[in-house]
């Protein structure tokens, strides 16, 4: 009962020198309804970029995390539109994620990924991730990152001739993979 000297059950009436009412200090209960009143344990309000975040991780999900050859197109577009603009950490998470579902894909939807620059794609993927475990930064998202691109790189129909045509844009980055975990 140390409570009692901070807080008056009954407010005075008057004061009884010049009239004027004497303030009461508020309980325990009135302080937190004026904190749920202003609004201080509502949820938060979702962003935009959150919500669509949300759509393309829920469109890649519906499907099994597969991706079609008819969604393809517009999954590549949308990585490469509205993705950057959500943010570097949330972008790289939704690459991963996306060339995790493309190497579950059926085979046609991976030519298809070759045919539209997917190992560009993959390339600068591996090589950012390389680069962030060169420096020690956020390793395990890096780590993830490589994985999800040498499952890609796994699942992919490739010969001979695609790896050379893309030496650079993936053989670069390989090599540095390989430099690092040596």
């Amino acid at each position: 009962m140390g409570d009692e000297s901070r807080v008056e059950k009954r407010p005075r009436e008057v004061d009884g020198s010049d009239g004027e009412e004497l303030k009461r200090t508020k309980t325990h209960e009135e302080e937190f309804d004026e904190l749920f009143e202003d609004g201080y344990f509502d949820e938060p309000v979702e962003t935009p970029e959150e919500s669509a975040r949300k759509e393309f991780v829920s469109g890649l999900s519906e499907n099994g995390f597969r991706v079609t050859e008819e969604e393809l197109l517009d999954l590549l577009s949308a990585l490469k539109d509205k993705v950057p603009s959500w943010g570097v950490a949330v972008e790289r998470r939704c690459l991963g994620l996306f060339l995790g579902c493309i190497a579950r894909s059926t085979r046609s939807c991976r030519i298809a990924f070759v045919a539209q620059d997917g190992l560009k794609l993959i390339g600068q993927v591996l090589k950012e991730a390389v680069e962030r475990l060169e420096a020690n930064e956020n390793r395990e998202e890096a780590g993830m990152l490589v994985l999800a691109c040498l499952a890609c790189l796994k699942a992919l129909p490739l010969g001979r001739a695609s790896l050379w045509e893309h030496r650079q844009s993936i053989g670069k980055p390989f090599d540095g993979l390989h430099k690092w975990c040596a």
